[in-house]
């Protein structure tokens, strides 16, 4: 292994960069196709403990070098001193990344029958490695949908402002004949928001909702449906020249202004359907309005 001569304490190369060069070299070239023939086991099976031991060893000698340790170190301390992944947490963690991808590939790819058929049924005998490693980290493609970029809706000016006092500053100044404020909340392990209608400066009606708990809801979501929210809420009112929704979420912003698949983007698109909903109705409201000439 060439390995050794890089880190030579007088001519050789930075620990850094020998982390770097290891990482980015040697990792992907040892471990091509690591699904085809390494195997954690993970209960299922016993998988290809005797290969990743082997293949470990070359990770400490990496290891040693980088931090000049002496030979006796125990292999958890210098990997933590090199910050470097435990080989076996490694190959696992590249495992469960090939697994992903093959669970997510589109229905076009002709892979995508055998890897279901896989999946779904673990036979006792002649396994390949595709039933190997689909069942040792229990993934199946049922349990991945796919997320569609937002096919668009009306334009949506947006305003992002950078501290509180403009945005105060600009609440007092707005002319807008509606505003609607929305917010969110997490509190004692709850997702909740709700959202606040005002015209001409006066409160005339509140939504709330309560989701549910943390642990299966979270906080972006409630932005989201907190402008959804505040879209029925104008959705019911006559007469609504303008409108400005006030929201304390950069993130959600940018969310409701690119057309890009993000999480969460079925409500982007539900948001984007309500407000063509509201534009349309107030349109026909003001076009039967008009007088006859």
């Amino acid at each position: 292994m060439q390995y050794q001569r890089l880190p030579k304490v007088s001519k050789g190369v930075s620990a850094k960069f020998m982390r770097q060069f290891f990482i980015l070299v040697a990792i992907p070239k040892m471990l091509y196709v690591t699904d085809l023939f390494l195997i954690p086991g993970l209960g299922i099976s016993k998988g290809t403990k005797g290969f990743i031991s082997k293949l470990a060893k070359i990770q400490r000698q990496v290891t040693l070098h980088i931090t000049g340790a002496l030979r006796s170190t125990p292999m958890d301390t210098i990997d933590a001193c090199a910050d470097m992944l435990p080989f076996h947490l490694l190959v696992k963690s590249l495992m469960h990344r090939a697994v992903t991808r093959l669970a997510t590939l589109p229905q076009p790819q002709p892979l995508v029958k055998h890897v279901a058929q896989a999946a779904n049924r673990y036979v006792k005998t002649h396994q390949v490695p595709l039933h190997e490693v689909m069942h040792t980290f229990n993934v199946h493609p049922h349990n991945f949908g796919s997320i569609k970029p937002c096919t668009g809706g009306p334009t949506i000016m947006v305003c992002i402002l950078d501290s509180k006092e403009e945005a105060k500053l600009m609440v007092v100044a707005d002319r807008s004949e509606v505003s609607v404020f929305s917010d969110r909340s997490g509190h004692e392990g709850g997702i909740g928001m709700a959202a606040v209608l005002y015209r001409g400066g006066e409160e005339k009606c509140s939504l709330r909702k309560f989701l549910g708990s943390e642990e299966r809801h979270m906080v972006f979501k409630a932005d989201l449906l907190g402008l959804s929210l505040a879209a029925e809420m104008v959705k019911g009112k006559r007469q609504v020249w303008s409108l400005t929704i006030g929201i304390d979420s950069q993130a959600m912003m940018h969310a409701t202004g690119h057309r890009r698949a993000i999480l969460g983007q079925h409500l982007v698109e539900a948001f984007h359907k309500q407000v063509a909903a509201g534009h349309e109705a107030h349109a026909k409201t003001r076009h039967e309005g008009r007088p006859d000439r």
